[in-house]
């Protein structure tokens, strides 16, 4: 099985830990200032078989994963399958996507929500906005994982998804853990 994941970096992205990073391709959401615009177009990408030999040296080097594309959550057959590979594996998962945290409860049944749960640590949800970008914030030394303060991180706790972090950019205020475990 093809899955839409053309790259694999190690970084940073998203979260203050070394990670493997996997970008996926193919977003809906186009929206306007996004810096992955390359990404938009979903493309066939790594055979999950290569994708499973990949994660098998990465997880000795990061204990980390993040997706990143595109968009993870509009390729949801080939994300359940990577994160649940990943998890048996004994990766940390966070997944970002542009999706509100409304859109992302109401757009898939309750079979793929609790398998999202189960996989998944961390979610990061909201549109990239230009508007609210992290050159904005003018909190000093907090340490952020936001590409653009109308996101929020929302921590998986085996049931449901609970707020984890949030800026209040109308009050400049920080709400949440800035550390993951």
């Amino acid at each position: 099985m093809n899955t839409n994941i053309i790259s694999i970096s190690t970084t940073f992205n998203d979260i203050p830990h070394l990670a493997t990073t996997l970008w996926f391709s193919g977003c809906n959401l186009k929206c306007k200032g996004c810096q992955n615009t390359i990404l938009e177009n979903r493309q066939d990408g790594l055979n999950l078989n290569e994708l499973v030999k990949v994660l098998e040296k990465r997880v000795k080097m990061t204990d980390w994963l993040v997706y990143l594309g595109g968009n993870p959550l509009d390729s949801i057959e080939s994300l359940l399958k990577v994160s649940t590979l990943a998890k048996d594996l004994g990766f940390k998962q966070f997944l970002y996507s542009g999706y509100t945290y409304y859109e992302f409860e109401n757009m898939f049944n309750n079979n793929i929500h609790n398998m999202l749960i189960n996989n998944f640590n961390y979610i990061k949800t909201g549109r990239y906005d230009i508007n609210y970008s992290k050159q904005n914030c003018s909190i000093e030394g907090e340490e952020y994982f936001f590409e653009t303060l109308n996101q929020e991180v929302y921590k998986s706790n085996n049931y449901s998804w609970e707020k984890f972090y949030n800026f209040d950019f109308d009050n400049n205020l920080v709400y949440g853990n800035l550390s993951l475990i």
